[in-house]
Order: C-alpha cells, then structure tokens, then sequence
C-alpha cells in the first residue's frame, strides 16, 4: 500500500504475512481482527494503525477470506438465497421450508451488528490502534470459549452425545446442522446476533461470541439431530420390517455412509426427495412410486419410530376400498398417510407443521369428494412427554433409546 507521496504504508511482504495470519485465524474462534492488531506490534512494524488505511486493509483481507468461504459453501448459499426468493415470491415463510427460514434467521441476526458498527465506528476504531486492548479482548475471548466448552460439558447428557459422536462420526451432517438452526426463533437470532456484535473489538471472536451466545439462548448442540437419526434407524430396523411391502426411503441430501450401510442393512432402496415444500416432496415420491407400478402408496414419517404396525396394516386394507387412509398425530399433524390412486392433489395448500396439518388434509380430501379412513391417533417426537413415551417403548438394544438415555436426567428434571 503506497501514500501520495509515494511512500509505502504497508510493504508487500508485511501484506502477506498479515493475510496469511488472517486466512489461518479466520477458520478459528480466536479472532482475526485480534491477532492482525497484535502482530505488527510484536514484530516492530509501524503501520500507522490508527489511520483509515490500516482499517481499509483489515476489511479488504476479511473480504477476501468472506469470498473464499463463500465459493467453498456456494452449494448451501445457493438453497439459502433460493429459499429466500421464494419466502419473497409468496410473500410468507412456508414452516416446511427451513432454508428460507435460516435466509431470514441470517438477516436478523446480521442486523445488531450492523447497527452497533454505525453507531460506535469511531469509538471502535481507536481500538485498531491499541495491541494492548486487543490482548486483552483476546483474553476475554478465550473466557468466553472456556465458559461455552464447561456449560457444554456439563450439559445432562453430554458424554453420552460425545460417545454417540465417536462411535458415528459422520452423523452430524451439514443438512442436519441446517435444518436444526431453522427452528430458532427470530428472537433467539437476534440474541445470536448481538452476541456476535462484541466481535467488533479486535480480540473478540465472532465464532466464539456465537457459540456462547448459542448456549445462553437454549441451543443443543447434537440432540435434536441425534434423536432424528436414531429415530430413522429404529424406524428402519424394527417397524419396516413388521410390515411386508415395498418400502423406499426418501432422503433430503445425499445418504452419508452411516445412511449408506442402514440401507444395505434393511434392504432398502433410496432416492432424493424432490421439491421445495413438505407437500412438493410427498407429491413427488408418490407420483414416483406409482410410475414404477405401485397402486396404493402410503408414508411414514420417521418421526413415531413405535408406532404399532397394525395400524400400517389397517391403513393398507383400508385402501382396498378407501381412496386415502390418514393417521393423524395427537398434535394435529399425521404419523401416516396414503392414496389408491392419482389423489396427490390432497397435498396442496397444507400448512405444514402446524396444529391444523391433518384437520385440513381432511377437509380437503373430503372436498374433493375422496372416501377417507380415519385411524386411530399416534404421537410423534416434538417434546419432552412424547420423547418419555417414547423412551418407555423404545426397543432395547435400538438406536433411539440409547440416545434418549444420553437425555435421560434431563426428561426426568422436566417431570
């Protein structure tokens, strides 16, 4: 970097050496900012970093690593800004689209930041110039990661996940991770957000600060995903079996090799869900196995992983004569539904994910004029009584119950 005069502000080898410091630091919860403040004071460069140029060159290297991520995750940056076109488009955030959710999660939590940086600029600038402060926000960085590494530690439950993650290292998939950051609430992001903000000071590290600000919000760091997948597996390996027909198991992404060996195990094939929404995707599988002959389809959620097989049973007799058989949950969604024929048009205009999912499927089955069997209701996994249930009937030996022990002192504190 050269001044007017022609004088060099920032020589190319002290660029370099800075942005490498930036490029290594910035994969870290330990503050770039920081670090690239210190440096130059431990190795005697005077850069002048209390002038506006030092700041320039700072924000031009965090673009530049930004930009580096960006490519490298342009695949999860493509769902997010692609769901956020479609919240645009209908004017609304769909509940069963949870990559337009995290769209909107990010811009609110981006905006307390935003915020604090206009308001404290020149505040805060004095800070790039001062080693001294920024070893002391480092140092406070490291209390925060200490304090988010304890509560995480003493979490009910946590050496349980730590051997659940051990034994599968690959179940933690970056869809799952997504689709669990989806059910914060607005106000949990702005929580996240303005935690996020103390990364202003050079020596704060925006993933550190987060990871705090996580956990004093509520998050878990494992459990919601972890339970999902045990309760696939169990689903898997001890439901489908009960019930002799030609089963098929629909993913969202690409099988990990934990998926991979369920399905060489239960002899089940796979294919991608296809479709932006719940009722996209349900069209699109059922449509998919009545091209390849199948005159009755019905599905599963994974979600009531003990369901009692009589009622699969019923639900198949019952479209022998029926043109839909639905299953409602007891929270107002349904555990089972099926068509004997081309009805996929019941899947439209559902609001998914609510308490009247299974009432207006209903109603709009009737209004088309379809013969509808009611079955008895079921439960699913969406709170701490239906995950005792659930523990209490669980199979030994099953994947499900083993992880619900790992939340077992915290099920039993809710009582």
């Amino acid at each position: 970097m050269v001044a007017a005069g022609g004088q060099h502000l920032i020589s190319y080898f002290q660029a370099i050496v800075i942005g490498l410091l930036q490029g290594v630091t910035e994969l870290f919860p330990i503050s770039s900012l920081g670090h690239a403040v210190i440096l130059p004071k431990l190795l005697g460069w005077h850069l002048g970093q209390d002038k506006p140029y030092f700041l320039a060159f700072l924000v031009a290297t965090h673009l530049a690593t930004a930009t580096v991520l960006f490519v490298f995750f342009f695949p999860e940056w493509a769902r997010i800004l692609k769901g956020l076109g479609r919240s645009l488009r209908d004017r609304q955030i769909s509940d069963d689209d949870p990559d337009a959710r995290l769209a909107w999660l990010l811009i609110v939590g981006t905006i307390p930041a935003g915020l604090i940086g206009l308001l404290f600029e020149h505040k805060l600038r004095s800070l790039f110039a001062s080693p001294t402060a920024a070893a002391a926000f480092l140092t406070a960085n490291g209390v925060i990661l200490f304090a988010a590494e304890y509560l995480r530690r003493r979490a009910p439950g946590a050496e349980a996940r730590a051997r659940e993650l051990e034994r599968s290292p690959g179940a933690e998939t970056s869809s799952e991770a997504e689709k669990r950051l989806a059910t914060l609430g607005f106000r949990e992001a702005v929580g996240v957000g303005t935690a996020q903000a103390a990364a202003l000071f050079p020596g704060i590290s925006r993933a550190g600060v987060t990871i705090g600000g996580g956990l004093f919000v509520g998050l878990t760091h494992e459990d919601a995903a972890r339970i999902a997948r045990a309760s696939l597996e169990d689903t898997a390996r001890f439901l489908v079996p009960e019930v002799q027909a030609s089963w098929t198991l629909f993913l969202d992404g690409d099988p990990d090799p934990r998926l991979r060996g369920l399905a060489e195990e239960t002899a089940l094939p796979i294919l991608p869900q296809r479709g932006a929404t719940l009722g996209e995707r349900l069209k699109a599988a059922f449509r998919e196995l009545r091209a390849r002959g199948a005159s009755r389809v019905l599905a599963i959620g994974s979600d009531a992983p003990t369901l009692d097989p009589r009622r699969i049973h019923e639900a198949i007799e019952s479209l022998e004569i029926c043109d839909v058989a639905l299953g409602p949950t007891e929270d107002g969604g349904y555990y089972l539904i099926g068509t004997s024929g081309e009805h996929e048009q019941i899947f439209d205009g559902i609001p998914w994910g609510s308490d009247a999912t299974a009432a207006v499927t209903l109603e709009r089955a009737r209004g088309l004029k379809l013969e509808v069997r009611l079955l008895q209701p079921w439960y699913d996994l969406d709170d701490t009584a239906s995950l005792r249930r659930a523990y209490e009937a669980a199979p030994r030996g099953g994947s499900l119950r083993g992880v619900l022990e790992g939340v077992g002192e915290r099920l039993a504190s809710d009582s």
